[in-house]
């Protein structure tokens, strides 16, 4: 079996993160081995974004279950209720300002 070139570990990435033009969140995640979930713009209609997020919730909890490291990027309206209804808690969470605080970030986590 190959290992799993996400290093056992993903980040929860909300659009808005995503688009900052002062910060390549996905570059980041990738130099640091981390593989990311997009997260559902916050401009999508609410019943479309609750299932977009109660499928990425799923997702979370098999990582969780296999002990992979969890992150969140950003915000989204919405996740906490989601990872709730498979019980978990939000993961620890950052608003990067600048790529090396992203990067020094993930590296202690």
């Amino acid at each position: 079996m190959d290992p799993d070139a996400r290093g056992r570990a993903v980040a929860l990435v909300a659009a808005e993160a995503r688009e900052s033009e002062s910060l390549d969140v996905l570059a980041v995640l990738e130099r640091c081995g981390w593989g990311a979930m997009l997260l559902p713009p916050s401009w999508y209609p609410a019943e479309t974004a609750r299932a977009l997020l109660d499928q990425a919730a799923e997702h979370v909890h098999e990582f969780a279950r296999h002990g992979y490291r969890l992150a969140l990027i950003g915000a989204r309206l919405g996740l906490r209720e989601a990872l709730e209804r498979v019980g978990l808690e939000l993961p620890p969470a950052i608003d990067p300002v600048s790529e090396a605080e992203l990067s020094a970030y993930l590296t202690m986590l």
